[in-house]
């Protein structure tokens, strides 16, 4: 019995040794064009003290196909060790070379757990190139092992790297618009715009300054500035008693003056006002306009609107204003703060970081997209004689001046740091300008970037040495902040040291909170309510034909139906900002593509970044209501 027995324990233990050795190899390619390849693939495993021969990754039918996962099994010998590094190399072949591996997985029996090796790199044959890995692979360059390859794939992601492009997220749908006109169908019963049923009250046009697309502009008024011709007896009836400079004591003013609008070029059919604009607070905690002044320079063919004029004209000025708002909102607010600031620090992260580098890895998935729609909204939307040419005031010729202006004037610590952006504008506090939601909802949102941006920094740098040795990093702010002839982004007021870069943890914090934050919520902001104000002529007009009123002559509604534009310039406006804002991508937290694989990191992610952001967003339900209630 006892020799039975014995038998029985050996012939069990010779079976599990064979079973740990098994282990199983998962080559992820990346669903991109191009992606795939037939080439031959080898790999290599790497443990502390031994090493395997180059494995091919091959089967009997096709491996490595776009977005597809393959599966290899191999053996390793008993006693091999912990994985530590994997080795990849690959032959070249004539069709279907390429490959862009986004990570490989090694399952071993022999420790029960899974590897994961980050790639998210086109894979080259070219000098017999040996790609090396570590499980998670996240490295500062200080103390990456590899630092050798790391540099001369820097170098070369500096010369070239590959984007894909979406053609339909600016082309699809214009037949099935075009339908519905030609037919003579209610197209409001199937695209509501909210614009349609409040444009004419003047308790939706203040909402509109806190709520619509450009939020961003409104400021307390601390004194009236000389070219604004208001009176205290113009606005005597509009003020609940109050002077002007009474108003202002009690910080019940606010001013939207859009100065950077003089000089713009417009089209030969259309006028541009530079308007200056003053809302009050009312006892019931919320602005109404009191006065517009449509032109920076007073005067008897310029005068100052208010309520209390004939009211088709104070709606004609009311949307004079809107019309010139709405070419701040494409050009700055929109295009020029989110789209092309951050495309230029996308760049700059590809060409200074690599992929292994933790930050890279934190960044990587807002830039999603970013170049992509960029090239294509250059070409389809902002092009001569597309989108911005025919239905919009400024033209392309127009924006692109106005981007100029508006980026020049950008700085990263007042209006990047969202929180000063408030504190600057004198609306930081609730009791100034309640029902103020662009703020609260975003100054909350920043926070819980900033802390998500703060654990992630502190979990690769324990030090600010750690910080002032990370070359990579360094380089980064450089070309960040280095002038635009010198092929820099040409940021100004970056965190940090010019001379020195960035001399500690805080520092980088608040620079990568900024550009998170910008590429997610800001863009949020000026994106996804674009329907909304866009989609009814009248309430956020792109274009208006005629001139502004330069008096105070009664108007009639169908002088206010003169200046819209052509039901084709109508119709190609709602189409585009309908398309503009569909939601197209993931929540915040929620990303496409993974880079963070560290336990550590990942944990971060999914506590301080998937959970806060929900969380917040579960507690502004139900969603507001666009109008006050009646006073």
């Amino acid at each position: 019995m006892d020799e039975i027995d014995v038998t029985f324990s050996a012939m069990r233990k010779a079976f599990s040794v064979s079973i740990q050795d098994i282990v199983f190899i998962r080559t992820f390619t990346g669903d991109r064009l191009g992606a795939g390849t037939n080439a031959k693939v080898w790999i290599r495993l790497i443990s502390e003290e031994n090493e395997t021969e180059d494995i091919l990754l091959d089967s009997f039918w096709d491996d490595h196909e776009r977005g597809k996962v393959s599966e290899f099994k191999t053996r390793l010998p008993p006693g091999f060790g912990d994985i530590k590094f994997i080795q990849l190399s690959r032959d070249s072949h004539w069709f279907a070379s390429a490959w862009f591996l986004d990570k490989i997985e090694v399952e071993s029996k022999m420790n029960a757990k899974i590897l994961t090796f980050p790639a998210h790199r086109w894979i080259h044959e070219k000098k017999k190139r040996i790609y090396r890995f570590a499980p998670n692979d996240v490295w500062l360059p200080q103390r990456d092992p590899n630092r050798r390859e790391r540099k001369a794939e820097l170098e070369e992601k500096r010369l070239q790297y590959g984007m894909d492009f979406y053609e339909y997220y600016f082309s699809q749908g214009m037949d099935f618009y075009e339908y519905y006109f030609s037919q003579g169908m209610d197209f409001y019963e199937y695209y509501f715009s909210q614009g349609m049923d409040f444009y004419e009250d003047d308790a939706y046009f203040g909402r509109m300054r806190l709520q619509g697309p450009d939020p961003g502009i409104i400021q307390l008024c601390r004194e009236i500035p000389e070219n604004f011709a208001v009176t205290d007896d113009l606005l005597a009836p509009h003020l609940e008693g109050l002077t002007i400079s009474e108003a202002i004591e009690k910080k019940r003013l606010f001013i939207i003056d859009l100065e950077i609008l003089q000089g713009i070029y417009r089209r030969p059919e259309a006028q541009l006002c530079a308007p200056l604009a003053l809302f009050f607070r009312r006892e019931s905690g919320y602005i109404y306009p009191v006065a517009i002044q449509l032109n920076q320079n007073p005067g008897p063919d310029n005068p100052v609107f208010t309520p209390s004029d004939p009211p088709y004209t104070w709606l004609a000025a009311k949307v004079f204003y809107s019309n010139s708002e709405a070419m701040h909102h494409q050009s700055c607010a929109h295009l020029g703060f989110t789209h092309l600031l951050m495309e230029g620090v996308c760049v700059i992260t590809h060409r200074n970081l690599s992929i292994s580098h933790p930050m890279f890895k934190l960044l990587a998935p807002h830039f999603l997209f970013l170049l992509a729609i960029n090239a294509r909204g250059l070409k389809k939307l902002i092009g001569p004689g597309t989108w911005v040419d025919k239905t919009m005031t400024i033209a392309t010729t127009g924006m692109f001046q106005l981007i100029a202006k508006g980026i020049e004037r950008w700085s990263m610590k007042k209006q990047g740091v969202f929180p000063n952006h408030m504190k600057e504008r004198g609306v930081l506090e609730k009791e100034v300008l309640p029902f103020y939601y662009y703020r609260d909802d975003g100054i909350e949102l920043y926070r819980i970037i900033e802390r998500y941006v703060s654990s992630m920094v502190y979990l690769y740098y324990e030090t600010k040495e750690d910080v002032q040795k990370d070359y990579e990093i360094q380089e980064w702010r450089k070309e960040m902040t280095a002038p635009k002839v010198d092929g820099g982004c040409g940021l100004v007021d970056v965190p940090g040291d010019d001379e020195k870069g960035f001399t500690n943890q805080e520092e980088l914090i608040e620079t990568i909170t900024v550009i998170i934050f910008s590429c997610s919520a800001m863009h949020g902001s000026a994106n996804f309510c674009q329907y909304d104000a866009y989609g009814f002529p009248l309430n956020y007009p792109g274009m208006l034909l005629g001139e502004p009123p330069k008096n105070k002559k009664p108007l009639t509604e169908r002088d206010i139906l003169n200046y819209v534009s052509s039901q084709k310039v109508v119709l190609n406006s709602m189409v585009i900002t309908k398309l503009l804002s569909m939601k197209g991508t993931n929540s915040l937290g929620d990303f496409e593509m993974q880079y963070i694989y560290d336990p550590p990191a990942v944990e971060i992610v999914e506590k301080t970044l998937q959970e806060e952001a929900m969380s917040q967003a579960e507690q502004k339900q139900p969603i507001r209501s666009p109008l006050p209630p009646p006073t």
